[in-house]
């Protein structure tokens, strides 16, 4: 997991829950947050989880739903950092289907050893998408939130359908992405 969306997670919790109760989330007292991690570094994905489940227990939520918010102020921050990735897309939908194919091989230029998870999409009614997330890291939530931070972005309306397809090791989840 790269080091921007750790400091990405803290600067959302902050916001959340105040920088006081972020250092004692992160770990280390009186630390500013975006310090804690190096943007261009690598850090297992476990701490992500961590922090994820110290923020959901710090508000009373579930740590699902944390990661769902997180995700969708996590896209207006890639909106603003890269807006060039955004450029040609004309809504939400058309943004998404490619995704895999042009977003994620543009953010492996940036971030070469990066890992991505991929997203298999396809056209399945005028205005619908299905999704197909695939990943060996459990954050289908993260991902959910990031679309919904995409219509967000569009000012568009969505409703999302899910199934769960993980299997042997590794996480998958089927979104079907309907714009109204």
């Amino acid at each position: 997991m790269q080091g921007i969306i750790l400091s990405e997670f803290l600067d959302f919790a902050e916001q959340q829950v105040g920088p006081a109760a972020v250092a004692a989330i992160a770990g280390e007292r009186g630390a500013p947050a975006g310090e804690r991690y190096q943007s261009m570094a690598r850090y297992d994905h476990h701490e992500l989880l961590r922090l994820t489940h110290a923020l959901a227990d710090r508000q009373g939520l579930a740590a699902d739903e944390v990661l769902r918010r997180f995700g969708r102020c996590l896209f207006g921050r890639f909106a603003a950092l890269y807006p060039l990735f955004l450029a040609d897309a004309e809504d939400t939908l058309s943004l998404l289907a490619g995704i895999d194919r042009y977003i994620h091989g543009e953010l492996q230029q940036l971030y070469p050893d990066g890992e991505f998870p991929s997203f298999q999409c396809r056209v399945t009614a005028p205005r619908q998408l299905e999704m197909r997330y695939e990943s060996k890291r459990p954050f289908a939530d993260l991902a959910e939130g990031l679309i919904l931070g995409c219509a967000d972005h569009f000012g568009e309306r969505v409703e999302i359908s899910r199934e769960d397809t993980s299997a042997a090791g590794r996480y998958g989840m089927r979104f079907v992405v309907t714009a109204s």
